[in-house]
Protein backbone atom coordinates (compact mmCIF):
# COMPACT_ATOMS: atom_id res chain seq x y z
CA UNK A 1 0.00 0.00 0.00
CA UNK A 2 1.60 3.37 -1.41
CA UNK A 3 1.10 6.12 1.77
CA UNK A 4 -1.76 9.24 0.86
CA UNK A 5 1.77 11.39 1.69
CA UNK A 6 3.71 9.93 -1.21
CA UNK A 7 1.11 10.39 -3.30
CA UNK A 8 0.07 14.00 -2.21
CA UNK A 9 3.47 14.67 -2.59
CA UNK A 10 4.41 13.88 -6.16
CA UNK A 11 4.57 17.00 -8.34
CA UNK A 12 2.10 15.88 -11.05
CA UNK A 13 1.37 16.82 -14.51
CA UNK A 14 -2.29 16.97 -16.05
CA UNK A 15 -2.71 16.69 -19.50
CA UNK A 16 -6.88 15.62 -20.04
CA UNK A 17 -8.86 18.39 -17.85
CA UNK A 18 -11.65 20.64 -19.16
CA UNK A 19 -12.26 23.87 -17.76
CA UNK A 20 -15.78 23.81 -17.49
CA UNK A 21 -15.94 20.68 -15.44
CA UNK A 22 -13.31 21.53 -13.20
CA UNK A 23 -15.12 24.59 -12.02
CA UNK A 24 -15.71 24.55 -8.18
CA UNK A 25 -19.04 24.09 -6.92
CA UNK A 26 -19.12 27.70 -5.24
CA UNK A 27 -17.51 29.50 -8.41
CA UNK A 28 -20.28 27.73 -10.52
CA UNK A 29 -23.28 29.04 -8.07
CA UNK A 30 -21.78 32.39 -7.93
CA UNK A 31 -21.73 32.66 -11.70
CA UNK A 32 -25.02 31.43 -12.60
CA UNK A 33 -26.65 33.42 -9.94
CA UNK A 34 -24.85 36.16 -11.69
CA UNK A 35 -26.06 35.65 -14.76
CA UNK A 36 -29.33 34.31 -14.05
CA UNK A 37 -29.13 30.75 -14.71
CA UNK A 38 -31.61 28.33 -13.76
CA UNK A 39 -30.40 25.31 -12.14
CA UNK A 40 -32.17 21.92 -10.28
CA UNK A 41 -30.58 22.92 -7.33
CA UNK A 42 -28.37 25.39 -5.68
CA UNK A 43 -27.13 23.09 -2.75
CA UNK A 44 -23.29 22.61 -3.39
CA UNK A 45 -23.11 19.57 -2.03
CA UNK A 46 -25.12 18.19 -4.95
CA UNK A 47 -24.87 21.14 -7.97
CA UNK A 48 -23.16 18.54 -9.70
CA UNK A 49 -25.52 15.84 -9.68
CA UNK A 50 -25.91 13.45 -12.54
CA UNK A 51 -26.78 10.27 -13.12
CA UNK A 52 -26.01 9.62 -16.86
CA UNK A 53 -23.48 10.48 -19.54
CA UNK A 54 -26.02 12.75 -21.45
CA UNK A 55 -27.24 14.11 -17.98
CA UNK A 56 -23.67 15.18 -17.41
CA UNK A 57 -23.62 16.65 -20.68
CA UNK A 58 -26.53 18.95 -20.13
CA UNK A 59 -25.26 19.91 -16.66
CA UNK A 60 -21.65 21.07 -18.68
CA UNK A 61 -23.11 22.66 -20.65
CA UNK A 62 -25.21 24.95 -17.96
CA UNK A 63 -21.58 25.71 -16.52
CA UNK A 64 -20.63 26.99 -20.30
CA UNK A 65 -23.87 29.05 -20.04
CA UNK A 66 -22.70 30.55 -16.59
CA UNK A 67 -19.04 31.60 -17.96
CA UNK A 68 -19.60 34.39 -20.19
CA UNK A 69 -17.54 36.84 -20.02
CA UNK A 70 -13.66 37.25 -19.50
CA UNK A 71 -14.30 38.28 -15.42
CA UNK A 72 -16.08 34.58 -15.30
CA UNK A 73 -13.00 33.04 -17.75
CA UNK A 74 -10.31 34.51 -15.39
CA UNK A 75 -11.90 33.28 -12.24
CA UNK A 76 -13.07 29.82 -13.44
CA UNK A 77 -9.45 28.99 -14.55
CA UNK A 78 -7.97 30.79 -11.17
CA UNK A 79 -9.95 28.80 -8.76
CA UNK A 80 -10.08 25.39 -11.18
CA UNK A 81 -5.58 25.67 -11.21
CA UNK A 82 -6.19 26.68 -6.99
CA UNK A 83 -8.25 23.18 -6.61
CA UNK A 84 -5.79 21.13 -8.49
CA UNK A 85 -3.01 22.39 -6.55
CA UNK A 86 -4.33 21.89 -3.27
CA UNK A 87 -5.63 19.10 -3.65
CA UNK A 88 -2.78 17.29 -6.17
CA UNK A 89 0.13 19.33 -6.06
CA UNK A 90 -0.20 19.73 -9.94
CA UNK A 91 2.70 21.61 -11.46
CA UNK A 92 1.66 22.00 -15.12
CA UNK A 93 -1.71 21.50 -16.92
CA UNK A 94 -3.02 21.53 -20.15
CA UNK A 95 -6.54 22.65 -20.16
CA UNK A 96 -9.55 21.95 -22.56
CA UNK A 97 -12.15 24.87 -23.13
CA UNK A 98 -14.97 24.65 -25.39
CA UNK A 99 -15.19 28.19 -27.06
CA UNK A 100 -18.44 27.30 -28.94
CA UNK A 101 -20.41 26.26 -25.97
CA UNK A 102 -20.34 29.67 -24.41
CA UNK A 103 -22.50 31.46 -27.07
CA UNK A 104 -22.35 34.96 -24.98
CA UNK A 105 -18.75 35.72 -25.77
CA UNK A 106 -16.14 36.39 -28.64
CA UNK A 107 -13.10 34.10 -28.63
CA UNK A 108 -10.80 36.61 -28.50
CA UNK A 109 -12.40 38.07 -24.81
CA UNK A 110 -12.32 34.10 -23.72
CA UNK A 111 -8.53 33.95 -24.22
CA UNK A 112 -7.57 37.13 -22.51
CA UNK A 113 -9.67 36.17 -19.50
CA UNK A 114 -7.88 32.54 -19.46
CA UNK A 115 -4.99 34.16 -20.20
CA UNK A 116 -4.99 36.85 -16.87
CA UNK A 117 -6.78 33.40 -14.70
CA UNK A 118 -3.69 31.28 -15.91
CA UNK A 119 -0.97 34.42 -15.33
CA UNK A 120 -2.49 34.69 -12.11
CA UNK A 121 -2.16 31.24 -10.58
CA UNK A 122 1.22 30.72 -11.51
CA UNK A 123 2.23 33.45 -9.49
CA UNK A 124 0.09 32.76 -6.53
CA UNK A 125 0.91 29.08 -6.83
CA UNK A 126 3.75 28.31 -9.20
CA UNK A 127 1.55 26.38 -11.37
CA UNK A 128 1.84 26.90 -15.06
CA UNK A 129 -1.19 25.78 -17.60
CA UNK A 130 -1.62 26.23 -21.65
CA UNK A 131 -5.09 25.42 -23.32
CA UNK A 132 -6.55 23.51 -25.73
CA UNK A 133 -9.74 24.50 -27.66
CA UNK A 134 -11.93 21.48 -27.86
CA UNK A 135 -14.23 20.83 -31.05
CA UNK A 136 -17.91 20.08 -29.96
CA UNK A 137 -18.67 16.84 -31.79
CA UNK A 138 -22.49 17.50 -31.75
CA UNK A 139 -21.71 20.61 -33.65
CA UNK A 140 -21.40 20.74 -37.61
CA UNK A 141 -17.49 19.98 -39.10
CA UNK A 142 -18.44 24.04 -40.45
CA UNK A 143 -18.75 24.82 -36.95
CA UNK A 144 -15.21 23.24 -35.98
CA UNK A 145 -13.49 24.82 -39.09
CA UNK A 146 -14.74 27.89 -38.41
CA UNK A 147 -13.58 27.11 -34.35
CA UNK A 148 -9.66 26.15 -36.00
CA UNK A 149 -9.62 29.22 -38.16
CA UNK A 150 -10.75 31.51 -35.17
CA UNK A 151 -7.75 30.09 -33.60
CA UNK A 152 -5.52 30.48 -36.23
CA UNK A 153 -6.61 34.21 -36.60
CA UNK A 154 -6.09 35.41 -33.05
CA UNK A 155 -2.59 33.35 -31.91
CA UNK A 156 -1.74 33.13 -28.04
CA UNK A 157 1.03 31.04 -26.64
CA UNK A 158 -1.17 29.97 -24.01
CA UNK A 159 -3.57 28.00 -26.90
CA UNK A 160 -1.40 25.18 -27.74
CA UNK A 161 -3.61 22.82 -29.94
CA UNK A 162 -7.08 21.78 -30.18
CA UNK A 163 -9.57 18.59 -29.28
CA UNK A 164 -12.50 17.15 -29.38
CA UNK A 165 -15.18 16.12 -27.34
CA UNK A 166 -18.58 15.47 -26.14
CA UNK A 167 -21.04 12.44 -27.60
CA UNK A 168 -19.12 10.46 -29.42
CA UNK A 169 -21.63 8.24 -31.11
CA UNK A 170 -22.90 11.70 -32.73
CA UNK A 171 -19.70 13.05 -34.18
CA UNK A 172 -17.32 10.47 -35.85
CA UNK A 173 -13.66 11.89 -36.31
CA UNK A 174 -13.58 11.52 -39.75
CA UNK A 175 -16.31 14.21 -40.39
CA UNK A 176 -13.73 16.79 -38.94
CA UNK A 177 -10.97 15.90 -41.14
CA UNK A 178 -10.81 19.75 -42.61
CA UNK A 179 -10.77 21.41 -39.18
CA UNK A 180 -8.08 18.64 -37.87
CA UNK A 181 -6.00 19.21 -41.56
CA UNK A 182 -6.16 22.99 -41.24
CA UNK A 183 -5.07 22.90 -37.33
CA UNK A 184 -1.85 20.99 -38.75
CA UNK A 185 -1.25 23.60 -41.22
CA UNK A 186 -1.45 25.97 -38.63
CA UNK A 187 1.27 24.30 -36.29
CA UNK A 188 -1.29 23.33 -33.71
CA UNK A 189 -0.87 20.53 -31.55
CA UNK A 190 -4.17 18.05 -31.89
CA UNK A 191 -5.80 15.42 -29.76
CA UNK A 192 -9.34 14.18 -29.67
CA UNK A 193 -11.67 12.05 -27.31
CA UNK A 194 -11.88 8.56 -29.04
CA UNK A 195 -12.74 5.33 -28.02
CA UNK A 196 -14.18 6.40 -24.55
CA UNK A 197 -17.21 4.63 -25.03
CA UNK A 198 -17.72 4.63 -28.51
CA UNK A 199 -15.76 1.87 -31.11
CA UNK A 200 -12.10 1.05 -31.06
CA UNK A 201 -12.35 2.23 -34.86
CA UNK A 202 -12.15 5.68 -33.69
CA UNK A 203 -9.06 5.62 -32.00
CA UNK A 204 -7.62 4.31 -35.30
CA UNK A 205 -9.37 7.23 -37.24
CA UNK A 206 -8.49 9.93 -35.19
CA UNK A 207 -4.30 8.75 -35.93
CA UNK A 208 -4.73 7.71 -39.12
CA UNK A 209 -7.25 10.47 -40.29
CA UNK A 210 -6.64 13.04 -38.19
CA UNK A 211 -3.23 13.06 -37.32
CA UNK A 212 -3.34 13.08 -33.44
CA UNK A 213 -0.55 13.58 -31.64
CA UNK A 214 -1.93 12.20 -28.37
CA UNK A 215 -5.73 10.24 -27.91
CA UNK A 216 -7.81 11.29 -25.34
CA UNK A 217 -9.48 8.20 -23.15
CA UNK A 218 -9.03 5.78 -25.99
CA UNK A 219 -10.73 2.65 -23.50
CA UNK A 220 -12.25 0.56 -26.61
CA UNK A 221 -8.82 0.17 -27.82
CA UNK A 222 -8.82 -3.09 -25.64
CA UNK A 223 -11.25 -4.18 -27.96
CA UNK A 224 -9.44 -4.67 -31.02
CA UNK A 225 -5.43 -6.13 -30.46
CA UNK A 226 -4.57 -4.06 -33.88
CA UNK A 227 -5.40 -0.57 -32.66
CA UNK A 228 -3.46 -1.51 -29.36
CA UNK A 229 -0.30 -2.49 -31.25
CA UNK A 230 -1.36 0.67 -33.81
CA UNK A 231 -0.80 2.72 -30.60
CA UNK A 232 2.04 0.94 -28.82
CA UNK A 233 4.08 1.30 -32.43
CA UNK A 234 3.31 4.91 -32.54
CA UNK A 235 4.17 6.07 -29.04
CA UNK A 236 1.34 8.44 -29.47
CA UNK A 237 0.32 9.23 -25.75
CA UNK A 238 -2.87 8.14 -24.58
CA UNK A 239 -4.66 10.24 -21.60
CA UNK A 240 -6.57 8.11 -19.09
CA UNK A 241 -8.73 9.28 -16.12
CA UNK A 242 -9.36 6.17 -13.58
CA UNK A 243 -12.94 7.43 -12.45
CA UNK A 244 -14.38 8.15 -15.86
CA UNK A 245 -13.11 4.98 -17.24
CA UNK A 246 -14.97 3.19 -14.36
CA UNK A 247 -18.01 5.07 -14.33
CA UNK A 248 -18.20 3.97 -18.59
CA UNK A 249 -17.18 0.01 -17.31
CA UNK A 250 -20.20 -0.05 -14.90
CA UNK A 251 -17.66 -0.59 -12.01
CA UNK A 252 -19.93 1.70 -9.47
CA UNK A 253 -22.88 0.25 -10.43
CA UNK A 254 -21.76 -3.22 -11.78
CA UNK A 255 -19.60 -4.97 -9.16
CA UNK A 256 -17.02 -5.14 -11.98
CA UNK A 257 -13.31 -5.54 -10.87
CA UNK A 258 -11.60 -1.92 -11.45
CA UNK A 259 -8.10 -3.71 -12.22
CA UNK A 260 -10.27 -5.97 -15.29
CA UNK A 261 -11.53 -2.45 -17.21
CA UNK A 262 -9.75 -1.43 -20.09
CA UNK A 263 -7.37 1.63 -18.61
CA UNK A 264 -6.10 -1.14 -16.44
CA UNK A 265 -5.15 -3.49 -19.13
CA UNK A 266 -4.38 -0.39 -20.92
CA UNK A 267 -1.37 0.44 -18.22
CA UNK A 268 -0.58 -3.36 -17.58
CA UNK A 269 0.25 -3.57 -21.81
CA UNK A 270 2.65 -0.70 -21.30
CA UNK A 271 1.55 1.87 -23.22
CA UNK A 272 2.53 5.60 -21.92
CA UNK A 273 -0.57 6.33 -20.36
CA UNK A 274 -1.11 8.93 -18.20
CA UNK A 275 -3.61 9.95 -14.85
CA UNK A 276 -5.89 13.11 -15.22
CA UNK A 277 -9.21 13.66 -14.35
CA UNK A 278 -11.12 14.85 -16.82
CA UNK A 279 -14.00 16.73 -14.96
CA UNK A 280 -12.73 16.56 -11.48
CA UNK A 281 -15.36 18.74 -9.75
CA UNK A 282 -18.20 17.56 -11.80
CA UNK A 283 -17.41 13.34 -11.10
CA UNK A 284 -15.68 14.48 -8.04
CA UNK A 285 -12.27 13.39 -8.01
CA UNK A 286 -8.81 14.55 -7.62
CA UNK A 287 -5.10 13.53 -8.95
CA UNK A 288 -4.09 12.46 -5.32
CA UNK A 289 -7.42 10.13 -5.93
CA UNK A 290 -6.81 8.99 -9.64
CA UNK A 291 -3.30 7.92 -8.35
CA UNK A 292 -4.16 6.58 -5.19
CA UNK A 293 -7.36 4.27 -6.95
CA UNK A 294 -5.14 3.05 -9.86
CA UNK A 295 -2.31 1.78 -7.36
CA UNK A 296 -4.18 0.20 -5.26
CA UNK A 297 -6.39 -1.60 -7.94
CA UNK A 298 -3.45 -2.41 -9.59
CA UNK A 299 -1.30 -3.09 -6.81
CA UNK A 300 1.95 -0.58 -8.20
CA UNK A 301 4.95 0.29 -6.21
CA UNK A 302 6.18 3.32 -6.03
CA UNK A 303 8.19 2.85 -8.61
CA UNK A 304 5.38 2.22 -11.30
CA UNK A 305 3.27 4.96 -9.66
CA UNK A 306 6.40 7.54 -10.75
CA UNK A 307 6.42 5.89 -14.08
CA UNK A 308 2.85 6.95 -14.91
CA UNK A 309 3.55 10.50 -13.19
CA UNK A 310 6.67 10.71 -15.96
CA UNK A 311 4.39 9.80 -18.59
CA UNK A 312 2.37 13.01 -18.30
CA UNK A 313 5.37 14.77 -18.14
CA UNK A 314 7.00 13.08 -22.01
CA UNK A 315 3.15 13.54 -23.08
CA UNK A 316 3.17 17.05 -22.55
CA UNK A 317 3.11 19.63 -25.17
CA UNK A 318 6.10 21.08 -23.75
CA UNK A 319 9.97 21.82 -25.07
CA UNK A 320 12.75 20.07 -24.21
CA UNK A 321 14.00 22.39 -21.26
CA UNK A 322 10.41 22.53 -19.20
CA UNK A 323 10.16 18.74 -19.34
CA UNK A 324 13.61 18.23 -18.49
CA UNK A 325 12.68 20.97 -15.16
CA UNK A 326 9.55 18.45 -13.97
CA UNK A 327 11.37 15.39 -14.65
CA UNK A 328 13.97 16.77 -11.94
CA UNK A 329 11.28 17.86 -9.97
CA UNK A 330 10.17 14.38 -9.89
CA UNK A 331 13.30 13.02 -8.97
CA UNK A 332 13.43 14.61 -6.30
CA UNK A 333 10.05 14.21 -4.48
CA UNK A 334 10.45 10.34 -5.47
CA UNK A 335 13.07 9.47 -3.15
CA UNK A 336 11.92 12.42 -0.39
Amino acid sequence: MIDEAFLRGLPKVELHCHLEGSVPADTFLDLSARHGVALPTRDPDHVYDFTSFLGFLDLYYLVCESVRDAADFERAVYDSLARGVRTGNLRYREMFFSPTNHTYVDYPTMVAGLTAGIEAAEADFGVRCRIIADINRRQSPAVALELVETVLAHPSPYVVGIGMDDDEDSGPPELFAEAYALAARGGLKRTAHAGEMGSSINVRTSLEVLGCDRIDHGYAMVLDPSVMALVRDSGVHVTGAWFVNNFHAGVFTDGVDPASTPLAAMIRAGLPVSLNTDDPTMIPTDLVAEYGNVASALGLDRAAVVQLAANAIDGAWLDDGDKASLRKELAAASVA
